[in-house]
C-alpha cells in the first residue's frame, strides 16, 4: 500500500482548507485538507515519508506565500494517522 493509499484509507481528504489557489512556498508532499486554519487564511497538511507539516498562507493570498507553521515526525503508520487527526482539528479550549 502506498502512502497516499494509506492516507485515503483512513478517510482523510486531499486538498486545502481556505481559498489559496497557488502553491508558492509549499514543500513537496501529499496535501491533506484539515478542518480549520490556525490563522486568518488557508491551511493544509503536507505529508512526506517521515514528516507531517502544517502549512499556512495568510490572507490576502495574492500577496503571501505558504509557510511551514509547525511540523511533526512519525515512525509508524499508526502514528502518522494519529498526527494527521490531531493536526487536522482545531484545538479545544476549556469552554468546549
Amino acid at each position: 500500500m502506498t502512502l497516499l493509499e494509506f492516507i485515503e484509507s483512513k478517510g482523510f481528504e486531499r486538498g486545502v482548507y481556505g481559498g489559496a489557489k497557488h502553491s508558492c512556498g509549499l514543500p513537496h508532499g501529499i496535501k491533506i485538507k484539515p478542518d480549520y486554519s490556525p490563522i486568518d487564511g488557508s491551511h493544509t497538511l503536507i505529508v512526506s515519508g517521515t514528516m507531517v507539516k502544517s502549512c499556512v498562507c495568510p490572507s490576502p493570498w495574492g500577496h503571501n506565500d505558504w509557510r511551514v507553521y509547525s511540523s511533526r515526525s512519525y515512525n509508524s503508520p499508526e502514528e502518522l494517522a494519529k498526527i494527521i487527526e490531531e493536526m487536522s482539528n482545531p484545538e479545544k479550549g476549556c469552554w468546549d
